[in-house]
Parts: C-alpha cells; sequence; structure tokens
C-alpha cells in the first residue's frame, strides 16, 4: 500500500492517509501507528475524529486498516450516517466491504455524537423515519426490512402521527414474515 511521505524537522515518514495530502504545504495530522511482527504502519488524518473514526472501524472483526481507509477516502460523514441508520447497504458501497462485513460495521459501530457532529454525519436531529426505524431494529428487525416497512407505512398513510406509523410498520412486517 504506497503513501504519502510527510516531513517532520527533516526526517521523511512515509504514512497511509484516506485521501492525498496536500504537497508542499504545511499541515496538521493526526497519526495512528500499527506495529506488526514484520511491519509498522502510520496512517495520517486530517481531523482527530477522522482517526477516531479509523480506530473504531478496526476494532471490527474483518476491518482492518485498508478498509478502514477506504472507508474514511469514501466519505467520513457518509460512513457515519450508514452506520447512524444501520444502512448496510451504503456501507457495502464502501471499497473492500461486502453485506457481512457492512453488517457488522453497521452492528458493531457506535459513534459517539461528538464524533458524529465532526465528521458531519450527526447534524440535526434525526428524522422521523430515522427514529422508527430505530425503533423497529431495537425490535430486532433488520434495517432494510425496517426501513421498507416504515417507508409503506408513511406512504400509506402520510398524516397518520409516530404511533400510527410504528404500528402500521409492525403490520407490513407481520404480512411479509
Amino acid at each position: 500500500m504506497a503513501g504519502d511521505t510527510i516531513d517532520v524537522a527533516g526526517v521523511g515518514y512515509q504514512v497511509h492517509p484516506p485521501r492525498p495530502l496536500e504537497t508542499g504545504a504545511e499541515v496538521t495530522v493526526w497519526v495512528h501507528t500499527v506495529v506488526r511482527e514484520n511491519d509498522m504502519s502510520l496512517y495520517a488524518f486530517a481531523t482527530r475524529a477522522e482517526r477516531d473514526l479509523f480506530l473504531a472501524l478496526t476494532r471490527v472483526p474483518g476491518v482492518g486498516p485498508r478498509i478502514a481507509l477506504a472507508a474514511i477516502g469514501h466519505g467520513p460523514d457518509k460512513v457515519v450516517a450508514a452506520i447512524g441508520a444501520q444502512d448496510v447497504t451504503a456501507l457495502a458501497k464502501i471499497p473492500g466491504v461486502g453485506r457481512k462485513t457492512a453488517a457488522a460495521i453497521a452492528a458493531q459501530v457506535t459513534v459517539p455524537d461528538d464524533l458524529a457532529a465532526a465528521l458531519g454525519g450527526g447534524a440535526g436531529e434525526p428524522t422521523v423515519e430515522d427514529q422508527l426505524v430505530q425503533a423497529l431494529t431495537g425490535l430486532g428487525v433488520g434495517a432494510a426490512d425496517a426501513r421498507a416497512a416504515v417507508a409503506q407505512a408513511m406512504t400509506d398513510d402520510p398524516g397518520a402521527g409516530h404511533a400510527a406509523w410504528l404500528r402500521a410498520a409492525l403490520r407490513h412486517l407481520r404480512r411479509a414474515a
């Protein structure tokens, strides 16, 4: 895996950033070091929040530095939003991530509010649809099924309230089972 070289007080360090670093400019980077039996790698990030997301992703079995970098390179705000929405399909669009790994990321990574806000994936309150999907996933319903059932419930009766949409979504799920 090729990387960029940064100069620190006249010493060059090869680092692996999620996106190419600015050339010829003075930059501040947050670095995480991974030491293995036969390798020592430095991973550089533009913000502390990106580094923290990298660390959270690499804690998931099957997600190594290469996939975590690809995820951040894909757009940290998109990744945080997909994790928050338990959107396995969006996570599976990250290069090197299949459905199984995407499901593991969605299930195992929790993004603190301050990190989500720093990465742009947590701005604003969750939508009513997101709240209803979260309620259904809390009951053990898969994220994709929950999202489809909520969308159908909201389409069937746009003027109904939260409780009515939740009951309707549960009815849709019961019929689909």
